[in-house]
């Protein structure tokens, strides 16, 4: 009730009403967004509720002998209620083309029966009447194919939509977001200085779209203050967290990332985007896994720089955060209808066979006992004890592997597992013993 008073939000019910109607009788200067108005002429609201108040008194009159009027008046005016603009959530237009489609079946009705009534009493105009029937479907074919080329590109329609429905922030930014996406940088700055001016009707909409315009243009500095003034007014509004979150992994602030990520996944755990999301963080994972695997390595050719070792706690840090938010893409993953295994390819799903060889490592080993030409088990447990770091161990069950037929030398190479001991004295023997 701050944002429009009561009396306006009535005020532009009564004549949205009339304008509906219009629109379908008249389809001309249709837009994608029609700005809410700061205030309507009294006229205007006199007017539309004469024509409202003596439309209503005409069915009641004829309800015996034309029901279907009143029916189909009544459905049009009780079903364009919900959507008059009385009770209103986030950004609010003036009328919505979408939100008539149902209400319109109310006003069918009258004219499907009216013209079956004008068709029983003129009898002698019939031809007259199929004639006008077929010049009003070619009249609604033109002004529709002209409404196409409204439609054919972002820019087409928000051009269109400034100069039929005026000037509003929302239209100038995604005008400036087309702009610039097909090359015309210096025309996108004007509409965005435009849009950055206008005022909000839901601020924290407007920030957003100014930030997703600002990351298009490459101001990704400007963009993440866009994104956090959002969320400042709205913490919970879940497309800022999962932008706001995409920004950070591509400027490598892993760690602040993460954090935005987990809050789109508790706000909205179903997003499929932020599933999406997960799985980049995911990939970067083990980016974080092997930089954290060269550190290690570099410190034993010099113990005492300080720097390696500050390095890797902070890697150990974004690895911790990545590994909850890992639990958390796992719980969704397999909530989803109609999934009943997880892809292998996928890395959570990796991630998370990798933690399960942990807790079956009793049952590998007894593989490996009561059969051991079994290669695969014995490979599985020098990867557990690879990831141990227990070096020694993790290379004699690789040769024990070996000797039981494993030859996959370029899966050795890559496998993540064993990154904890390939800079080892003894992993690299071993290898150069079977492979150079």
């Amino acid at each position: 009730m701050d944002s429009v008073p009561l009396g306006l939000r009535i005020a532009n019910a009564l004549v949205a009403y009339i304008n509906y109607m219009l629109k379908l009788l008249w389809p001309k200067n249709l837009a994608v967004f029609y700005p809410y108005p700061a205030a309507i002429p009294f006229w205007q609201v006199l007017g539309a509720s004469v024509v409202l108040a003596g439309i209503t008194i005409g069915v009641i009159y004829l309800r015996k002998r034309q029901p279907y009027l009143g029916v189909g008046w009544l459905w049009f005016v009780g079903t364009l209620v919900p959507v008059s603009g009385l009770s209103q959530v986030g950004l609010w237009p003036a009328l919505a083309d979408r939100w008539a489609y149902v209400p319109f079946i109310g006003l069918f009705i009258m004219v499907a029966w009216g013209v079956i009534d004008l068709i029983h009493r003129w009898q002698r105009y019939r031809i007259g009447l199929i004639l006008a029937a077929g010049g009003i479907l070619i009249f609604f074919t033109i002004t529709a194919r002209a409404q196409v080329d409204y439609w054919k590109n972002s820019i087409a329609l928000f051009e269109r939509e400034i100069k039929v429905a005026g000037s509003s922030w929302i239209a100038h930014q995604n005008l400036a977001a087309a702009l610039y996406q097909r090359g015309r940088v210096a025309d996108a700055k004007i509409h965005f200085q435009i849009a950055e001016n206008g005022p909000p009707r839901t601020p924290e909409g407007k920030y957003y779209l100014l930030a997703l315009t600002l990351t298009t243009m490459g101001e990704s500095d400007k963009a993440l203050k866009g994104f956090r003034e959002a969320l400042r007014i709205n913490p919970n509004f879940v497309p800022a967290h999962i932008q706001l979150g995409m920004l950070l992994l591509r400027k490598g602030r892993m760690g602040d990332a993460v954090s935005q990520l987990q809050s789109a996944s508790e706000l909205d755990p179903a997003n499929l985007q932020t599933q999406r999301n997960l799985n980049i963080a995911l990939a970067i994972n083990r980016e974080v896994t092997l930089a954290a695997g060269r550190l290690q390595a570099s410190m034993v050719f010099d113990p005492e720089d300080p720097l390696p070792a500050k390095r890797l706690e902070e890697l150990r840090l974004r690895k911790k955060d990545l590994d909850i938010i890992l639990e958390r893409y796992q719980k969704f993953t397999v909530s989803l209808p109609g999934v009943e295994q997880l892809d292998y390819d996928n890395i959570e799903p990796v991630f998370q066979i990798k933690k399960q060889y942990e807790g079956k490592f009793p049952a590998l080993k007894s593989i490996a006992g009561l059969l051991p030409g079994n290669a695969d088990a014995c490979y599985h447990i020098a990867c557990i004890y690879a990831r141990r770091k227990q070096t020694i161990d993790a290379v004699a069950w690789l040769r024990r592997a070996v000797l039981n037929g494993f030859d996959d030398w370029e899966h050795l190479k890559i496998d993540s597992d064993l990154i904890n001991i390939q800079h080892s004295k003894t992993y690299k023997e071993f290898i150069s013993e079977h492979v150079e």
